[in-house]
């Protein structure tokens, strides 16, 4: 087992213009808002197996989703000339501006209150952005947080470009003790690997990327859980196998999350099991101190590549 220190956040969920997208289409920048319903159905379908409670539509946290998106698409030459420049950011300067930061975004679409975060992915429509964003590290935490109550999607399309944006609030006093695993348990076809492309990008495995499909354990943010990791075991077919371990310890920016890879690609058909034991630096709270299960993987490589 190896413990690696994290790197900047880009995606997180952070405490606290133009037209409206139901109608925008100048010609040249389309928002596809039929993706809206499709997007937060493919995320609920996971979150159901995970036993999280779904999501709803925000029609503001939507309205800010569809902004950024547009922007993305019209913008996209400029962000490639400026790998510097996050996607979850805009300049000034550039057509399409609505503000900065995700955070105020959502503020001039009137969405004020609570934890709220933003993810990206652009090349992608509704349901393979979904897909995508729960094959990495930093994108799965907030999608699939116990405490994940609204999100607000968008796909904009500009020519041959396209990028989707979903904005999400986490109500941080929602959700008591509980938490996710994913994969869930017995979960079948499950992707053998992860390529490493998000912001920030995870710890590179020893063997380089792409790594395994990675494996999470996501608290609630209401009970203030932080997680340590005691000993971890994971197998493939029987066989144990070398794997990273990323935790509140060794990362900055998963405050209450566990994540595990294993340094090759899962092989095709394969079983996977794992085991993680652990204790908590927190209050008084009532969580399995040992954490057993296991899923079978397909035979399809990552399906992962947000920014």
């Amino acid at each position: 087992m190896r413990r690696f220190a994290g790197t900047a956040l880009a995606v997180t969920l952070v405490a606290s213009c133009a037209a409206d997208v139901a109608g925008y289409d100048d010609g040249r920048i389309r928002r596809e808002n039929m993706g809206q319903a499709q997007a937060a159905a493919r995320l609920n379908s996971f979150r159901e197996l995970a036993g999280l409670a779904p999501v709803v539509v925000s029609p503001k946290l939507h309205l800010a989703a569809g902004r950024h998106a547009a922007y993305l698409v019209e913008n996209v030459a400029r962000y490639r000339a400026s790998p510097e420049v996050s996607s979850h950011h805009e300049q000034p300067w550039w057509p399409g501006y609505v503000a900065t930061l995700p955070s105020q975004r959502m503020d001039v679409a009137g969405f004020y209150h609570g934890w709220r975060g933003e993810i990206v992915a652009r090349g992608r429509d509704a349901v393979p952005a979904v897909e995508a964003w729960l094959g990495t590290v930093y994108h799965r935490t907030a999608a699939m947080s116990p405490n994940t109550r609204k999100v607000g999607h968008a796909t904009a399309v500009y020519g041959e470009t396209r990028a989707s944006v979903m904005n999400l609030y986490a109500d941080p006093e929602d959700a008591g003790d509980a938490f996710s695993l994913f994969p869930v348990p017995q979960q079948t076809e499950v992707p053998r690997s992860f390529n490493g492309r998000e912001t920030p990008k995870p710890p590179t495995p020893s063997n380089g990327w792409p790594s395994s499909y990675p494996l999470s354990i996501i608290y609630s943010r209401a009970s203030d859980v932080q997680p340590v990791v005691l000993a971890t075991t994971l197998t493939v077919n029987g066989d144990p196998v070398a794997h990273t371990v990323l935790e509140p310890s060794n990362d900055d920016h998963l405050t209450a999350a566990v994540f595990l890879y294993g340094d090759d690609p899962f092989p095709e058909q394969a079983r996977v099991e794992v085991t993680v034991e652990l204790a908590f630096q927190s209050g008084a709270i009532d969580l399995p101190g040992t954490l057993s299960w296991g899923f079978d993987v397909g035979n399809d490589m990552e399906t992962s590549d947000p920014p």
